[in-house]
């Protein structure tokens, strides 16, 4: 759950902030709201972008389509349209009403365009990430798919309410402020889009970047975390401009209802600045703290001891039977440490496995919860099925019981060492 939380922040938060500050710009008066009811076309673009990130997340599953073509292109097209609208956005305009209405009405469509491209970018990611929780030979109806997938939810929801809460509390703000908000962050996010399609041209081989090239965009793909920063710190310059606005006068409202009405206003802001400096806050937390703590290596507990008899491995039945994991280590021949795990799942039945899977390999597991956690994917097994083949489950493993002990064979563990090299 928190894995697909963060992953889920970590697309969405850029889009969720440019959106806002895009909205800012665009939707308010002498910005091109009044033209062709500039709200209905902001949100039909990102509804558009929505719709065509879903299509090509299903094509991206059902056939061969070239994902990184289709997103250099995409890269392409919305760097381009980012530099027409920086351009149409900061391009002087006090000659002539008609010509300051023809510039308005540009960037207005320049702007929503260039929303929907972002979410189109963005959202393709989301899209395909809730088939990566059904592993294969798993129910797509597990507990893991349901917290995985609540995870993601979460992650969507706040992300769309920082933005959301920024729009609505900053609305209100000097547009000169806003724009330069809306420019800071379009460059950073351009300067990053940049260095993928850079990237995807060079792996091609259709340029050959030299040295510094290479080094500009390997470094800024490696650290494009800080650009999701950068977005929250502009996010929250943005809340405290917003208080920037000039206040008005309390005695020239005409009556009492007036006076009423506007400190209601004001109280409702106020409301809404909060709600989205606490939600960058928590934004902030879940890709660093949050992230780190998820993140950090799991140290997995030491090998027990165990009886060696001849060509078999004997575990009294009175040290296993506790229903914790319990792990087992033995040397082959040429040195491979070969590691196993028993638990029991029941009054009469023991779950043995390798300490490794057919898809994470030797990774390991340990025991959280009530529940069997493989250390590389953090998928959580439940108890009964340890023991049987499938998905992430341990590379099942052969036991008899005899005389109040657990036997293994040694030649069952040692022609199971190639999965430990």
């Amino acid at each position: 759950m928190t894995s697909a939380f963060i992953l889920a922040v970590t697309h969405t938060l850029s889009c969720g902030v440019l959106a806002a500050l895009l909205a800012l710009c665009i939707l308010r008066a002498g910005a091109g709201a009044e033209h062709l009811h500039a709200r209905r076309v902001f949100f039909a673009c990102l509804a558009a972008g929505l719709a065509l990130a879903l299509v090509l997340a299903l094509l991206r599953r059902a056939t061969a389509i070239n994902r990184g073509m289709v997103n250099t292109v995409i890269l392409l097209v919305t760097v381009t349209v980012t530099v027409v609208f920086l351009v149409s956005l900061w391009l002087p305009t006090a000659k002539g009403h008609r010509v300051r209405e023809m510039v308005t009405l540009f960037g207005m469509w320049t702007g929503c365009t260039l929303c929907g491209l972002l979410v189109l970018f963005s959202a393709q990611n989301i899209f395909l990430m809730p088939a990566d929780f059904v592993l294969p030979g798993e129910s797509a109806f597990s507990t893991d798919v349901l917290a995985q997938s609540a995870g993601l939810l979460l992650g969507i929801a706040l992300t769309v309410t920082a933005a959301a809460a920024l729009y609505r509390g900053a609305r209100k703000m000097p547009r000169p402020l806003a724009a330069g908000a809306l420019s800071a962050a379009l460059l950073a996010e351009g300067v990053l889009q940049t260095a993928q399609i850079l990237q995807f041209l060079s792996a091609r081989r259709v340029i050959r970047p030299g040295p510094l090239l290479f080094r500009f965009f390997s470094t800024l793909l490696n650290h494009s975390i800080y650009v999701n920063y950068l977005m929250i710190g502009i996010g929250v310059l943005v809340i405290f401009a917003s208080f920037l606005v000039k206040k008005s006068d309390f005695f020239a409202f005409r009556n009492p209802a007036e006076l009423r009405k506007y400190k209601a206003s004001r109280a409702a802001d106020l409301r809404r600045r909060v709600l989205a400096a606490a939600s960058l806050a928590f934004a902030l937390f879940s890709l660093t703290a949050l992230k780190a703590w998820h993140e950090k290596e799991v140290t997995l507990s030491p090998a027990e001891p165990m009886e060696i008899a001849g060509n078999e491995i004997r575990i009294p039945v009175t040290r296993i039977e506790d229903g914790h994991l319990h792990r087992f280590a033995w040397n082959a021949p040429d040195g491979t440490e070969l590691r196993f795990i028993v638990i029991k799942k029941s009054a009469a039945a023991y779950g043995v496995g390798l300490d490794a899977c057919d898809i994470c390999g030797d990774t390991g597991y340990y025991e959280r919860s009530d529940g069997v956690v493989c250390r590389l994917c953090d998928v959580v097994m439940n108890k009964a099925t340890i023991g049987f083949k499938g998905g992430c489950n341990p590379v099942p493993l052969e036991y008899r019981m005899r005389n109040a002990f657990m036997i293994i064979n040694l030649a069952d563990l040692e022609k199971e060492k190639g999965r430990f090299k």
